[in-house]
């Protein structure tokens, strides 16, 4: 519906000039007679219908807009019908949100320094938090650069979200939860939308596009992508805001970053992170949040590394057999296979104490064992990001030496942790094989050990140390910088000298239950020690008197008539030092 200037709508608002076109209608500056105030009317033709769902979405709009009142959302004033000879009208009345979009204003050249954008992004993630806020909540679905209006067209201006016509009220319809309505821009777009699963957090990943584009003037579309995630290392930005941008563009909704969390990084409210003495952390200089890793992979070697801000990913595909791992291979198994005769042949000549030797052993030739195969099927991926640190290990088929990372595959093993508690990657050597040194790659958090990389060569384990370790003091930088976003400061266990009173009572109730629980369980322990002592008893006297048995029919064997006399006299001995052992035995279980 193409309306001209002068003409009369609802009799109350005077078309003055076109505004835009969408997909779900056109926008008209009008004037409205009865204040003589600017207003906008969108207006939905009946004929150029492409199907019912546009009218739905058009009423939609309508009612949530009605719902609304927030200071960055034009108003709602009124919606109505009109017809013509030929045609229907829909129409919806807005204030007008005199400025102009972002999209135009840095198409006509006009660019913003890093305060400006952190101010727009702050009043934006102000609306989505409200919307957010509703019951159900509201979601937008196509945050771009075009649906963003800053009043006046220049920096400072008040920020507007425009254009609801996408609008779903969360669950408001069964068709929208089996995703038969997809509306957005690709770019814009969070990767759940295109299956129809739009969320809060689906608007959030279309502001982190937005922002990407103020920043860098190029569409998110224009960046190289890399598990469904946008590749922005190439763009200069502060901590603060690489953060933000890191946080919203994830690709995975659950892990995106809530809008609270991003308010809270943009205006500094988060208090400076404390350090391990208590002392308050500096709150400045942060100079290079985006300095890359200087070290480079040693030649030949097919680790991957990727980092992009605070965000570090290692991709260890598996190694495929080679000449040493099939000499270590070789040797894992002789040394098993020895092992494995030696304690069957202590079990059947000794008994079962004397096979414990053995495990030592075998903890060697598991260790050789895992040098040898563990890394010809595993795939292993290490992420670190600001917050947190995953390892996971895959089965993976070989195809040329390597395979592709499967996020769907059942046989994954994952840790995972705070990235706050890691404090660094080692080196160590667990055994020595044939004077050679095996090393492995340890990961340290706290008292835990996480060993990954296991059969890599030394060079690249070296290389893989330099490399997360250099990574671990970036984000330390960070993370003072943006403070108790990245790391609570630890709660500290209550001291009996500070309480007094009501609180000192509980606090003494709490270390009496404490000392009482911990006498239980070490008088729980102390009967467990005694009846594995009383059990090991029993298997050594049955063994002696098994040994004592085996000597009388020896010594009966060979005593005859000449030895028949001191063959019993040494029988009657032996059966004597039994009795004995059994009765230190028991002294000994009683004393116990």
């Amino acid at each position: 519906m193409n309306l001209a200037p002068g003409t009369l709508l609802g009799r109350q608002y005077e078309v003055a000039e076109l505004l835009g076109r969408g997909g779900n209608g056109v926008t008209y500056l009008c004037r409205d007679t009865a204040s003589g105030r600017d207003v906008a009317v969108k207006c939905l033709s009946l004929r150029s219908l492409k199907d019912w769902k546009q009218l739905e979405l058009f009423e939609r709009e309508a009612k949530v807009l009605e719902s609304l009142q927030h200071p960055g959302i034009p108003r709602y004033l009124a919606s109505f019908e009109q017809d013509t000879d030929q045609d229907r009208g829909f129409f919806l009345v807005q204030e007008a949100a005199e400025g102009r979009s972002l999209a135009d204003m840095v198409r006509s050249g006009w660019r913003a320094d890093e305060t400006e954008v952190s101010r727009i992004a702050a009043e934006l993630l102000g609306i989505l938090q409200y919307l957010g806020s509703r019951r159900p909540p509201v979601i937008h679905r196509d945050v771009k650069p075009e649906n963003i209006v800053i009043e006046g067209g220049r920096t400072g201006g008040r920020v507007f979200l425009v254009d609801f016509g996408g609008v779903q009220a969360a669950a408001a319809t069964a068709e929208d939860s089996l995703g038969s309505t997809i509306v957005g821009t690709y770019g814009y777009m969070a990767p759940e939308q295109f299956r129809g699963a739009a969320s809060t957090a689906s608007d959030l990943y279309g502001l982190g596009g937005t922002l990407l584009f103020l920043l860098s003037g190029r569409p998110p579309s224009a960046f190289p992508v890399d598990r469904m995630r946008i590749d922005f290392s190439a763009v200069r930005v502060g901590a603060r805001l690489e953060a933000v941008l890191e946080g919203l563009l994830e690709p995975v909704p659950e892990d995106r970053m809530p809008t609270e969390d991003a308010l809270a990084i943009l205006k500094g409210q988060p208090r400076p992170a404390r350090s391990a003495e208590g002392a308050l952390a500096p709150a400045g200089g942060y100079s290079s949040p985006k300095a890359s890793i200087n070290r480079r992979r040693p030649a030949g070697s097919r680790i991957t590394v990727k980092k992009r801000g605070p965000r570090l990913e290692i991709d260890i595909p598996p190694s495929g057999l080679s000449s040493d791992s099939v000499a270590t291979g070789a040797f894992a198994i002789a040394w098993n296979s020895f092992v494995a005769f030696w304690t069957i042949s202590a079990v059947a000549g000794g008994g079962l104490l004397f096979g414990l030797f053995s495990l030592p052993f075998w903890a060697a030739g598991w260790q050789l064992a895992k040098q040898a195969f563990g890394r010809q099927f595993i795939r292993e991926r290490l992420v670190i990001n600001l917050k947190s640190w995953k390892i996971e290990q895959q089965l993976a088929l070989l195809r040329k030496g390597g395979a592709e990372w499967s996020e769907d595959a059942g046989q994954t093993k994952e840790m995972a942790g705070r990235a706050a508690d890691l404090q660094g990657a080692d080196i160590e050597v667990p055994l020595v094989v044939n004077g050679q040194p095996q090393y492995q790659l340890v990961l340290q958090e706290g008292i835990n050990r996480y060993v990954f990389g296991e059969g890599l060569n030394p060079l690249e384990q070296e290389w893989l140390a330099e490399v997360i370790n250099e990574h671990l003091a970036e984000n330390r930088e960070r993370a003072r910088e943006l403070g108790e976003f990245v790391a609570e400061p630890p709660a500290a266990l209550p001291e009996a000298s500070s309480r007094s009173g009501a609180a000192g009572q509980r606090y003494s109730d709490w270390a009496a239950a404490e000392a009482q629980q911990a006498a239980r369980q070490a008088e729980l322990s102390g009967a467990r020690a005694a009846e594995q002592a009383r059990r090991a008893g029993d298997r050594a006297a049955a063994d002696a008197r098994r040994a004592a048995e085996a000597a009388q029919r020896q010594a009966g064997s060979y005593g005859g008539t000449a030895w028949g006399g001191r063959g019993r006299q040494q029988q009657q001995q032996q059966q004597r030092r039994v009795d004995d052992f059994d009765s230190d035995d028991d002294d000994m279980m009683f004393k116990l």
